[in-house]
C-alpha cells in the first residue's frame, strides 16, 4: 500500500515537471523572440491583406465590365428607340403635304406619342446606367490605388536609414528603421509598414490616451476623439 502511494506520487510529481518544461520550451524565452513573433503575425497580416486587395480589385473590374456592358445596351436602346421617332416624325412631315385621312393622322399621332415615351424611358435608363457605370470605374480607380500601395516596395524609401538625427530634446538617436503609417489603431499606437514590407506596432511613448474598442470592450469615452487628433 506506502509503495503504490509513493509510486503515485513520483509519478505525479513527473509529469507535473514535464508539463513545466513544455510550458517553457513553447513559450519565447525574451522579449526579442516576443517582438519577432509579433513582426511574423503583422507579416501575415499585410500578404492577407494584400490578397484580399487584390480579389476585390479583381471583383470591382468585373462588376465595371458588366456596367460597361449594360451601358452600351442601354446607348443601343435609345438610339433605337430614338430612330423609331424621327422615322415618324418623317412621316408626319412628309403627309403634311398631301391629303391624309383622319384616322391615319390618329394613329400617327398615338404612335409618335408612343415613341416620345419609350424615348424619355430609355434616355432615362441611359442616365441610371451612366451613374452606375461612373460609380464603379471610380470604384476600381480607389481599389487600385489601395492595392498599389500595398504592394509598394518601401525598400528605396528616402528617409534617413541608417543615419543619426538629433530629436527635439537634443539626444541623438540612430535611424535603424522607418516606413509608412498603414493604420492608426488608437489616440497613441500605430500600424506602420516598414521599409522590409513588415506591420510593426508602434506606440507613442509618453502618450496615454482611452483605448478603442477591443473584442467585446466597447470603447471607452473620448477614444474616437483621440484616435482622430492623433490621425
Amino acid at each position: 500500500m506506502y509503495k503504490r502511494f509513493r509510486l503515485t506520487r513520483y509519478l505525479l510529481a513527473l509529469s507535473m515537471v514535464t508539463s513545466l518544461m513544455a510550458t517553457v520550451a513553447l513559450a519565447p524565452t525574451t522579449s526579442a523572440n516576443a517582438a519577432s513573433f509579433g513582426i511574423s503575425a503583422k507579416k501575415k497580416v499585410l500578404s492577407y491583406e494584400q490578397k484580399k486587395a487584390q480579389i476585390a480589385l479583381a471583383s470591382a473590374k468585373k462588376d465595371l465590365k458588366k456596367k460597361e456592358l449594360l451601358l452600351a445596351t442601354a446607348v443601343k436602346a435609345q438610339k433605337k428607340t430614338a430612330a423609331v421617332l424621327a422615322k415618324l416624325k418623317g412621316t408626319v412631315s412628309a403627309s403634311s403635304t398631301r391629303s391624309v385621312k383622319s384616322t391615319t393622322k390618329k394613329a400617327l399621332a398615338n404612335a409618335i406619342a408612343k415613341a416620345t415615351k419609350n424615348n424619355k424611358a430609355a434616355l432615362a435608363v441611359l442616365a441610371r446606367t451612366l451613374i452606375l457605370r461612373d460609380k464603379a470605374k471610380a470604384n476600381v480607380v480607389k481599389l487600385d490605388a489601395r492595392f498599389a500601395w500595398l504592394m509598394q516596395d518601401l525598400s528605396t524609401l528616402e528617409c534617413g536609414l541608417g543615419t543619426n538625427v538629433t530629436t527635439a530634446a537634443g539626444s541623438v538617436e540612430h535611424v535603424y528603421e522607418c516606413g509608412i503609417v498603414y493604420e492608426v489603431v488608437d489616440g497613441d499606437t500605430v500600424h506602420i509598414k516598414t521599409t522590409k514590407d513588415q506591420l510593426v506596432e508602434v506606440r507613442n511613448v509618453g502618450l496615454q490616451t482611452p483605448e478603442m474598442r477591443k473584442g467585446t470592450n466597447p470603447a471607452q469615452c473620448g477614444a474616437v476623439a483621440a484616435a482622430k487628433n492623433f490621425q
